[in-house]
């Protein structure tokens, strides 16, 4: 007989992060850790969130675009809107096709050489790296790749090592886990070792006769702790993906709605600091 598992999940209820110094990024997020772990859990962060509170972002529309970027950039809404249309969720498929090219190209010319250096497949995904960025972020800011939040997490971890189990970094990009065995694969590059990056492959997976072979979860790009088990984390990101977003939503578009703003362009840091959010998350594992 299987043993059975139970989940007593914690989530952490903040106002929308703002950028701060690594210093005040470290101690705010000791206090909220003080006021809300569970002893022995595993703590669960997403990733954009600690790059906008550690000032790991970009903004684009500083960025001078070419010919040569529109026309990829319209290649890329052509894949995307038209060949590909059934692979990608329908609000992330809206905002593609909805953003305008000129900074689709900005956003397309500033991720694509990064992208390259680190992974072509990642090249050509729909969303967030190397697409549109459709994250909770105003203006035309975007996430860098400075990875400052592994310096944060080491740090927390050397402080509460002895009241966790491990602290766990996930991103809301898509991951496959072998249902019976031990591969996984990513739609981006990660610290995570033994995990195999496919690129916007694993959209296509995930649709075809080959899903059934796989569990959908979030992507686990960094972790440290007691326990090395990589499965386990994708495993458990799985059951926390659906509360660990603004509840406004997360793509361009459903900003827009929410704030009532003209477009995508008119969402400010103000109307962010207004929202909720659920950026981590304390998971006990028992028996039973």
């Amino acid at each position: 007989m299987k043993q059975r598992y139970r989940l007593k999940i914690r989530l952490v209820k903040t106002r929308y992060w703002t950028p701060k110094k690594l210093d005040s990024a470290i101690k705010y997020l000791s206090r909220i850790i003080e006021r809300n772990y569970i002893r022995n859990s595993i703590l669960f962060i997403s990733e954009k969130a600690l790059r906008v509170l550690t000032g790991d972002i970009y903004d684009e529309s500083r960025i001078s675009t070419s010919l040569l970027d529109i026309l990829f950039t319209r290649i890329h809404k052509f894949v995307w809107c038209r060949i590909f249309r059934n692979y990608v969720r329908e609000n992330i498929l809206n905002t593609i096709c909805s953003v305008r090219d000129e900074d689709l190209a900005k956003h397309l010319h500033f991720t694509v050489a990064r992208c390259c250096v680190k992974s072509v497949l990642s090249c050509l995904k729909p969303t967030s790296g190397c697409g549109i960025d459709a994250s909770y972020l105003p203006y035309m800011y975007v996430t860098d790749l400075e990875d400052r939040y592994v310096q944060v997490v080491n740090d927390l971890w050397s402080r509460y090592c002895n009241k966790l189990l491990a602290i766990v970094v996930v991103d809301s990009d898509l991951s496959l886990v072998e249902r019976k065995g031990s591969i996984i694969l990513t739609s981006r590059p990660t610290y995570v070792k033994n995990v195999i990056n496919v690129g916007f492959l694993t959209y296509i997976i995930s649709k075809s006769f080959l899903r059934k072979f796989f569990i959908k979860t979030m992507t686990v790009t960094y972790y440290v702790g007691k326990i090395n088990d990589s499965r386990t984390f994708f495993i458990l990101s799985k059951f926390l993906r659906r509360y660990m977003y603004n509840r406004y939503g997360m793509t361009l578009l459903e900003q827009v709605m929410c704030f009532e703003a003209v477009d995508y362009t008119g969402i400010t840091w103000n109307m962010l600091l207004q929202t909720v959010n659920y950026p981590m998350a304390f998971v006990k594992i028992s028996k039973g």
